[in-house]
C-alpha cells in the first residue's frame, strides 16, 4: 500500500530541503573565512577535542542530504517498516500514515540538527551542551511518541 503525501508531508519535506539548501549557501558564503582546520568533535560540555580539515563540512552536508534522500525513499515503502502492532486491512492506513508522520519528523529533526552542527562549526561557535540533550530527547522521545501512538491507535483499529 502506498501512502500519498499530504500537506504535512510536503511541509516537512520542504522545510528539510530548505534547511539543507540554506546550510549549503551559508557554507559557500562563509568558505573563505573558515579556517583550514575546524573543530569537528566535542565533549558533552562543548569543549572541542578533535579537528579535521574544513572540507569535512562539505562531507557532513553530503551526509545530511543523503539522510534526507534516504528518508524520502523509505517513506514510499511503508510495508517494509517494522511496526509495533500487527498491520491488518482495518488498521493499515492509520498505521502507515502515523509511520509516515514519524518519518517526516525524524527526517527534519535529524537532518536539521546535523545542519545546525555544521553551521556552528563553520561559524566557529561552541556547541551548547543543552543542544545534545535536545538531540537525544528529540530523537528518542519523538520516535517513542509516534511508536506509542501507532501501537495504541493501530491496535484499536485492528
Amino acid at each position: 500500500m502506498k501512502i500519498k503525501n499530504n500537506v504535512v508531508d510536503w511541509i516537512f519535506t520542504g522545510l528539510t530541503a530548505a534547511v539543507c539548501l540554506i546550510t549549503g549557501v551559508l557554507l559557500l558564503v562563509r568558505w573563505d573565512k573558515i579556517p583550514t582546520e575546524v573543530n569537528t568533535h566535542f565533549t558533552m560540555d562543548g569543549t572541542p577535542n578533535g579537528s579535521s580539515g574544513k572540507y569535512m563540512l562539505i562531507v557532513l552536508l553530503g551526509i545530511a542530504v543523503g539522510l534526507f534522500v534516504i528518508f524520502l525513499v523509505a517513506g514510499h515503502f511503508p510495508q517494509a517498516w517494522n511496526m509495533p502492532v500487527k498491520v491488518t486491512d482495518g488498521n493499515r492506513y492509520i498505521v502507515y500514515r502515523l509511520g509516515k508522520y514519524m518519518m517526516d519528523f525524524e527526517q527534519l529533526f535529524i537532518t536539521g540538527l546535523l545542519c545546525i552542527f555544521i553551521l556552528l562549526t563553520a561559524f566557529q561557535m561552541t556547541t551548547p551542551s543543552w543542544l545534545w540533550i535536545v538531540y537525544i530527547v528529540g530523537l528518542v522521545g519523538g520516535s517513542m511518541i509516534f511508536l506509542i501512538l501507532i501501537a495504541v491507535i493501530g491496535a484499536k483499529n485492528a
